[in-house]
C-alpha cells in the first residue's frame, strides 16, 4: 500500500491500534449493538419476565443506556436516523433530557417486540 510508505513498522502499529480503538468505540455507541445486548439480557432472564408478564421489562430498557451524558449524546449522534424522528412521549425540559427519552423509547420499543414474539 503507498499510502503507508514512508512509515515506520512502529507507527503502522500505531495507526493500527488507533483504528481499532475507533472502531471499538463507535460499536459501544451503535444501536445495533445496543439491542443486542438488551435482546441478551432478556434472553438471559426469559423465565423471569414470562413469570411477571413483562413488568418489569422497563427495568432492563434502563440498564441499557448509559448514565454518562457523552455516552448518551454519542448515541444519539450515531443513530440518529433511527431516532431523530420519535418525538419525546415525557415533555422534556432540556435536549440532554430529550435524547435520553428517545433513546429509552425506541428501546422500548425493542424490548416489547421481543416480549410479543417469546410470548406467542
Amino acid at each position: 500500500m503507498d499510502i503507508l510508505n514512508g512509515y515506520s513498522e512502529t507507527q503502522i502499529k500505531i495507526f493500527a491500534r488507533k483504528e481499532l480503538e475507533r472502531r471499538e468505540e463507535a460499536k459501544n455507541y451503535s444501536m445495533f449493538h445496543i439491542e443486542k445486548s438488551l435482546i441478551e439480557d432478556l434472553e438471559d432472564h426469559k423465565e423471569e419476565i414470562l413469570e411477571t408478564d413483562g413488568d418489569y421489562l422497563h427495568e432492563f430498557v434502563d440498564s441499557s443506556i448509559s448514565v454518562y451524558t457523552y455516552d448518551q449524546i454519542m448515541i444519539f449522534a450515531n443513530n440518529s436516523a433511527d431516532l431523530w424522528h420519535l418525538e419525546d412521549e415525557f415533555d422534556a425540559k432540556d435536549i440532554n433530557q430529550y435524547i435520553v427519552n428517545v433513546i429509552y423509547q425506541h428501546l422500548s420499543g425493542v424490548a416489547h417486540e421481543w416480549l410479543n414474539k417469546v410470548q406467542q
